[in-house]
């Protein structure tokens, strides 16, 4: 039981990882496309 939360939390950690590297990105291209725009 203890392996399977192990792996879950695993997992959630990393997809948690991914969703956050993607909305910084985006939140980048956003502020530089706004900065270009002023």
């Amino acid at each position: 039981m203890f392996v399977k939360i192990e792996t879950c939390g695993a997992i959630f950690a990393k997809r948690w990882s991914q969703v956050l590297f993607f909305y910084r990105k985006r939140i980048f291209i956003e502020y530089r496309r706004k900065g270009v725009k002023e």
